[in-house]
């Protein structure tokens, strides 16, 4: 009985990352076409968060993600067919590029995901120019969205006050 758990909760983890894997590529399609405009959104992120109820920190890593596996074939490959969790390939796309994919998912393969979550946090630390062009990144990508609502009132997604979902300006 415990094998037959044991063989039925690999075969289904396995199951799991591989679908999570066709999410994620519709999630860079998506993100890819700007599907996100069309419903008023900021962003690809935002507009996960708000369509699949989960955290806008989960959806900006699963866009993230999504994005960073269009660049990462074998990555892409081996969480397709149920070999990577998305937590590895999570880790993995923190650092991996064209130069250091197989090498990283040769890694990947043979350590748990905290394990390579401990590689990768060490792989490239990144310098001034980096911390420089990532600041620079963040500061163009800012914005401000207000959005009005039915009842007159405005909408301005993450802005909030305790016991309410949104803010409302009149």
């Amino acid at each position: 009985m415990l094998t037959t758990l044991s063989e039925e909760i690999t075969s289904l983890s396995e199951q799991v990352a591989a679908e999570t894997h066709r999410l994620l590529r519709l999630i860079a399609e998506f993100d890819r076409l700007e599907g996100w405009k069309r419903e008023a959104f900021a962003s690809c992120a935002e507009w996960l968060a708000y369509s699949t109820h989960i955290d806008k920190m989960t959806a900006r890593e699963k866009v993230r993600v999504a994005r960073a596996l269009v660049g990462l074939p074998a990555t892409s490959a081996a969480m397709a067919s149920g070999d990577l969790s998305f937590s590895q390939v999570r880790a993995l796309t923190r650092v991996a590029d064209a130069e250091s994919e197989i090498e990283l998912l040769g890694y990947a393969r043979e350590m748990s995901a905290a394990a390579l979550e401990k590689l990768v946090r060490s792989w490239r630390r990144p310098g001034p120019k980096d911390e420089a062009a990532a600041e620079a990144g963040r500061h163009a990508s800012r914005c401000l969205s207000v959005f009005p609502d039915e009842d007159g009132s405005y909408f301005v997604p993450g802005a909030t006050r305790p016991g309410r979902d949104r803010r409302e300006i009149h």
